[in-house]
């Protein structure tokens, strides 16, 4: 029995004790390296986002106060258009109403 423990040792290379604290550092080095992936990919996230913040909002922010402006322009000219329309028709219900009322007083 002692033979095949010794046997063990020597086919793996290493004693059970060296064993299970090389089997403790790769746990350690297994959890370093998943918190370090963690990091890199909070890192990936935090880049993104400052990309977004620092390029996408400022080209966002111009394009929309651009096209703001194109809106109210473009509106501005309905309106005016509108007012022209309510303009020319309030002008020729009265001159309407004037040739009515004129015709009526000449009846009575």
């Amino acid at each position: 029995m002692l033979e095949q423990s010794a046997d063990a040792v020597f086919e793996h290379g290493v004693e059970p004790t060296a064993h299970s604290h090389h089997l403790y550092l790769e746990r350690q080095r297994t959890q370093l390296d998943s918190r370090l992936g963690l990091v890199t990919t909070q890192k990936s996230i935090t880049n993104t986002l400052l990309g977004f913040i620092y390029f996408v909002l400022p080209c966002g922010l111009v394009l929309r106060i651009f096209l703001y402006d194109k809106y109210y322009a473009d509106r501005a000219a309905v309106l005016e258009k509108q007012v022209e329309l309510l303009e020319s028709l309030w002008k020729s219900d009265s001159d309407n109403d004037a040739t009515t009322d004129t015709g009526r007083g000449a009846k009575d």
